[in-house]
């Protein structure tokens, strides 16, 4: 049921009382709850790629390390960034290519590669509304 601002409110046959707006989707697809992001923050996660949906991305990474590699690259007048998660045993959690912004340097496309696989991370901690304790290997 869609609320008047545009939330979900989820009915369940087993919930009593005032039901509560949910402020995302209810249906889990990564680029549901990127569509609720400010620009700035949308316009680094606009193509993750999920090779799952990001409920079941965030219990494989609850349950195995990963392993997350981040990379930027930057060309005479423009630039991109890229991201990949993977659990050691080779399962892809997600992946990211996209563009980079501002003056064209090195050390910015990279570092909004980081910054971008770091927003993946904020996004599922907002949609967990919790801290959860993952095992990386940085490469």
């Amino acid at each position: 049921m869609n609320t008047f601002d545009g939330t979900k409110t989820w009915k369940g046959h087993y919930c009593y009382g005032v039901q509560k707006s949910i402020p995302y989707p209810l249906d889990g697809t990564f680029q549901n709850f990127v569509l609720v992001l400010d620009k700035w923050e949308a316009s680094l996660l606009d193509n993750v790629k999920c090779h799952m949906d990001i409920f079941t991305a965030m219990k494989v990474m609850e349950q195995n390390e990963f392993v997350v590699v981040t990379n930027g690259s930057v060309g005479e007048f423009d630039m991109s960034l890229g991201w990949k998660i993977c659990t050691l045993n080779g399962e892809d959690i997600a992946e990211h290519a996209g563009p980079a912004f501002g003056q064209a340097s090195s050390f910015r496309a990279e570092d909004y590669g980081v910054l971008s696989a770091l927003s993946f991370f904020v996004v599922q901690w907002n949609i967990r509304h919790r801290q959860r304790h993952y095992k990386a290997n940085c490469i």
